[in-house]
């Protein structure tokens, strides 16, 4: 009975114990490391704003697509069925019923000719006759002499449309790249808000045990009630601070969760990270970038979208300019019938009706009149141009302007951050002195809180400027995407 009894109290323990290391697995699944190599993972795992940014390729390439469908053959068919009792004239016979069905596969050239090949068969017949069936085998060309000659207007639509596609492959890769460095600049805010925090918190534990000592002093009549007080300020000052850190970490965290959806529902921790390497790393792309004296066009996909630009540009300005141009074209058609009771033997018999042929070419011309249509052709060249002015201005500003900016704010951010590691190094002196002259008795608590505080404002100034340098690196990495961090 006793036996049973142990077994059961092990089996409960056992059981516990598993129970526990379930929830302990449960609870790690949930949390995801955050690190750039774990970044790319979910990138790759959560496409939401990939999908966004492939979509708008695929328009582009609809677009395209749309315009090639011009170009390929379809099959057409048609059936007609007439029947009256009335002729055409006194003393001619009722034709009735008249049936007639025509297939055809045609299909438009690039070069401004449009082929039709099929056969045409009809059925009548007069009056109490036996039906007669006829039939022919057709070909006919349209050939544009003027507006599409040779196809300049058609050729120019396929190529602009080939042009705004590789535009959008290239915006896609640049956008994809933005969307990168935007959860990485979010990464490296949490690391500089991590740092912060330490350094908070590192003060404050400090604070804590010095309220705890002079709480004993004054429980040993050695310290003032207001020495007390004024360090339980700084306590709680201390302790705001952090928690001001901890609500800046979550808003990081907020922008992370939602261009990450899956990670709305994981609790998101840091993974361990080198703060000295990632300083070094950024500085040595700083120094890279500072060297270059003009853009470093080579690092930006915008310089060859500009150039794709331009080409799409001359393309449209081909296909504008023909919009009030007259239209000629030279139609031309053969035909080789046969007329025989029976379907079969009348398909059969057209290959050796070498005589029974027939051919017919003409022409067709449309002249527009009127001023709108010229005057709507100036505006449409006038409208393209000024479009793409306005893009290759903006192109060319942002490269040039964005390495502007950069190179000014760079040299001032270096000379900031030189002074405030110099400035942060003394600070450290003075507290180190400050505190062993306060365990001496040699200055006020109020001079010892002061030194602390001047401290931590050079520590937290130091990681502010480097916030700074995060936010221009990441700025200028949207225009030159090819460079990396």
């Amino acid at each position: 009975m006793i036996i049973g009894t142990i077994v059961i109290n092990i089996l409960k323990i056992i059981s516990t114990i598993l129970l526990f290391c379930n929830i302990n697995n449960a609870l790690a699944s949930d949390v995801f490391l955050l690190n750039p190599d774990s970044i790319e993972q979910q990138i790759a795992q959560d496409p939401a704003r990939i999908n966004e940014i492939e979509n708008y390729f695929i328009n582009s390439k609809i677009n395209e697509n749309t315009i090639l469908e011009e170009f390929q053959p379809k099959l057409t068919g048609a059936y007609s069925y007439e029947e009256t009792n009335q002729s055409f004239q006194n003393f001619f016979p009722v034709i009735s019923p008249f049936t007639n069905f025509t297939t055809s596969i045609d299909k438009s050239f690039q070069s401004g000719i449009d082929t039709s090949i099929g056969n045409v068969s009809y059925r009548r017949k007069y009056a109490n006759n036996r039906p007669e069936t006829r039939n022919a085998l057709f070909f006919s060309t349209s050939i544009d002499l003027y507006k599409n000659f040779f196809g300049r207007t058609s050729k120019s639509k396929v190529k602009n449309a080939k042009l705004q596609k590789e535009i959008s492959s290239l915006q896609k890769q640049i956008d994809s790249k933005i969307f990168k460095f935007a959860i990485l600049r979010i990464y490296y805010h949490l690391v500089l808000n991590q740092e912060s925090i330490n350094v908070s918190k590192k003060l404050l534990k400090l604070s804590e045990k010095q309220l705890a000592d002079l709480r004993k002093k004054y429980q040993n009549k050695i310290a003032n009630i207001d020495d007390v007080e004024r360090q339980k300020m700084e306590v709680m000052t201390r302790r705001s601070r952090i928690l001001s850190l901890e609500k800046t970490k979550e808003f990081y965290l907020k922008q992370l969760r939602q261009l990450l959806p899956n990670l709305s529902k994981k609790e998101i921790q840091l993974s361990k990270y080198d703060y000295d390497k990632i300083e070094k790393r950024f500085l040595k792309l700083f120094s890279y970038i500072s060297s270059k004296d003009l853009a470093p066009k080579e690092y930006s996909l915008y310089d060859e979208i500009l150039a794709k630009e331009k080409s799409s540009y001359k393309m449209q300005k081909k296909i504008n300019s023909t919009h009030s141009d007259i239209d000629v074209k030279l139609n031309a058609e053969i035909q080789r019938f046969d007329g025989n009771n029976s379907l079969s033997d009348s398909y059969d018999n057209i290959p050796a009706n070498k005589d029974d042929e027939y051919y017919a070419i003409g022409a067709e011309i449309t002249i527009p009149f009127g001023k709108v249509r010229r005057d709507n052709e100036k505006l449409k060249i006038r409208s393209n141009y000024l479009s793409y002015l306005v893009k290759k201005e903006k192109l060319l500003s942002e490269l040039n302007s964005y390495h502007l900016e950069f190179i000014k704010n760079s040299n001032l951010l270096q000379k900031s951050l030189k002074n405030q590691k110099i400035s942060t190094k003394s600070s450290a002196i003075i507290l180190k002195e400050s505190r062993r002259k306060y365990k001496q008795a040699r200055i006020s608590l109020q001079r010892l809180i002061d030194d602390q505080n001047v401290d931590l404002e050079n520590s937290l100034s130091r990681i502010s400027i480097s916030e700074q340098f995060v936010d221009l690196i990441f700025n200028y990495l949207t225009i030159f995407t090819l460079l990396d961090v």
